[in-house]
């Protein structure tokens, strides 16, 4: 949480704040000769002729092919896993959103329940670089940009409320902020990237 740890940001360090989208965290990669197990199962795939195989998953498993939103998510978006093909070996982390959190469709509709945007790239064992990883992509591919600047208190505390830029209309979950150039934190134990949850949000859970 950004409120506990905003201080691990240097003052006028370069950040890019994107809105939090309530949704399924997702992962997609496109590899060869790797097989992912889920206790002691192999995973069915999609294996390709030449033994390369397409994966879809959550943040923390990787899911079995069929009828389920991380595999379904590739008919609506055809561009993630033909990113994936010409990125063989990268792993893509986004976030499926719409007929997922209730009260939090962002516009979407009975013929299209799903959406799509992109917010990581990981690669050989690194997330990379925000330019580098999705910097020059098309920017309805990614997780919307609110802010991109020197870092301070203020303009987290600016961007973090307010209504989603994603249709709907409804407010917005939070922020997410995260440095232009990635870097380990000590104190995180791990690379630095910090989320803020709105006020409004977090009063519209405590009313539930």
């Amino acid at each position: 949480a950004w409120q506990k740890y905003g201080k691990e940001f240097f003052e006028g360090e370069e950040v890019v704040i994107t809105e939090k989208i309530h949704g399924a965290n997702s992962r997609f990669t496109y590899q060869l000769d790797i097989v992912y197990t889920q206790g002691d199962q192999e995973l069915p795939s999609m294996v390709t002729s030449n033994g390369w195989r397409m994966y879809c998953g959550s943040h923390n498993h990787w899911v079995p092919k069929g009828d389920n939103v991380y595999w379904n998510i590739l008919k609506y978006y055809p561009w993630i896993e033909a990113f994936c093909r010409l990125n063989p070996n990268m792993i893509l982390h986004g976030e499926i959103f719409g007929a997922v959190q209730k009260g939090y469709n962002y516009g979407s509709t009975s013929s299209n329940p799903y959406q799509f945007r992109a917010f990581d790239v990981y690669s050989e064992g690194r997330f990379l670089d925000y330019d580098d990883a999705l910097g020059g992509a098309k920017s309805d591919f990614l997780v919307p940009v609110l802010y991109r600047g020197p870092y301070s208190p203020d303009v987290v505390l600016t961007h973090g409320s307010g209504m989603t830029t994603l249709g709907g209309g409804h407010i917005r979950e939070g922020v997410v902020i995260k440095p232009v150039k990635e870097r380990y934190s000590e104190r995180l134990r791990g690379r630095l990237i910090l989320k803020y949850v709105s006020l409004d949000y977090l009063e519209g859970k405590k009313r539930k």
